[in-house]
């Protein structure tokens, strides 16, 4: 099955439809209902899921595998600074991880599918999956909804501008982070900004923990060890006056191993606990756990490989360091064999350089039918086995 030059046409409005109108994880209503209309529009009966969630099933009658196709659909709350014809038009809220250019590549595995519903064996699910950006996810309650009750392989993939048009990267085992997220709470006692000596100051115990904090990977780790602690917000006081009576700073924490996050999360508590300690403040700590480590299934990252391989030559084809940033469709590798792989969407010749999460961010959409070609030779060698 060859993608023709008319379906990058189709994924392309999609594409720039959804790019105008962004919705924020499980808030995807119009998107819901947008993708709905299109499968509706290739005759495909599309139902939804986990809230704003849309699933298909495609039963071909004959025998084979059960393999089901993820696309994350909702957008981040940042302010797009692109000044293109299909621009955001939602203040605040814009598709700055490429959700769009997914969620267009599965409606366009879905019109292929039509075209060739004769030669197709076994099941195929395709899932517009809801809130990928929201922790823990939307992947948890479409597991809970039973749905993929069955499935033997879920595929995902997602477009990164940092990577050029026509590069495939991927890795077997541990591809992406798991993720724990914390807030430290730190109370001293406040006062006048004259009288430090009578006050337990909770900025200055802060502000040493979060220096100390930079030792748990550094000395705490194993150096082989994949792994991040970022502190992303510190909080505390009103006027510059006064000491205030209370801190508060939350961070994150990225490896790829369940037994490094634990012992680090324990390495939190334990300096948190030591530095405020130490100085008469308290302390109360939260820990999440949001995301578990990705797992690439060794067969299906052959597959992968292979697939890609033979449509844009073996060069092409990276295997990737441990990437650290973090995705829930984690989850979905814990009820069944799955893979997911970057798909390269940049471009400097057309100004896609801009990482994921950036305001200006945008991609290359002659990647959306390489996507899709990538997603249908998977399918067709799954076939074959």
């Amino acid at each position: 099955m060859d993608v023709t030059t008319d379906v990058l046409e189709y994924c392309r409005s999609i594409r720039r439809h959804l790019h105008r109108f962004p919705e924020l994880g499980f808030k995807e209503e119009k998107t819901c209902e947008y993708i709905l209309a299109k499968l509706d529009d290739l005759g495909i009966e599309g139902k939804r899921v986990a809230g704003t969630g849309v699933y298909v099933v495609i039963d071909s009658g004959r025998p084979g595998p059960v393999l089901a196709f993820r696309a994350d659909i909702d957008a981040l709350p940042i302010q797009e600074e692109s000044d293109v014809p299909y621009t955001s038009t939602v203040p605040g809220v814009m598709h700055a991880c490429g959700h769009d250019g997914h969620t267009a590549i599965l409606l366009g595995l879905a019109s292929m599918l039509q075209r060739h519903r004769d030669s197709l064996k076994g099941k195929i699910m395709l899932l517009f999956q809801p809130a990928e950006e929201n922790p823990p996810g939307g992947a948890r309650p479409i597991i809970e909804s039973g749905i993929l009750e069955g499935v033997e392989s879920i595929f995902g993939l997602h477009i990164v501008p940092l990577m050029p048009l026509g590069i495939v990267g991927i890795r077997p085992g541990p591809m992406m982070s798991a993720l724990s997220e914390f807030t430290v709470k730190i109370s001293g006692a406040g006062g006048h900004a004259s009288l430090p000596h009578l006050c337990v100051d909770p900025i200055v115990t802060g502000a040493q923990l979060v220096c100390t904090l930079q030792t748990v990977v550094s000395r705490r780790v194993d150096p082989v060890e994949p792994a991040l602690l970022t502190v992303g917000r510190f909080s505390a006081g009103t006027v510059s006056s006064t000491i205030p009576g209370s801190a508060e700073l939350s961070g994150c924490i990225h490896c790829h191993s369940e037994m490094v996050l634990s012992s680090m999360e324990s390495d939190l508590r334990q300096m948190a606990e030591g530095v405020c300690g130490s100085v008469g403040a308290s302390v109360s700590i939260d820990l999440k756990r949001q995301y578990p480590v990705l797992v690439n299934d060794e067969r299906l990252t052959s597959l992968i490989e292979e697939t890609a391989g033979q449509l844009l030559g073996s060069g092409n084809v990276a295997r990737v360091s441990p990437v650290m940033a973090c995705e829930d469709f984690a989850y979905y590798g814990r009820i069944c064999p799955s893979v997911f792989f970057i798909l390269g969407g940049g471009n400097p010749e057309k100004g896609f350089v801009y990482q994921n999460h950036n305001p200006r961010f945008d991609f290359d959409e002659e990647a959306m039918p390489l996507g899709i070609q990538i997603f249908l030779g998977a399918m067709e060698r799954m076939w074959e086995k």
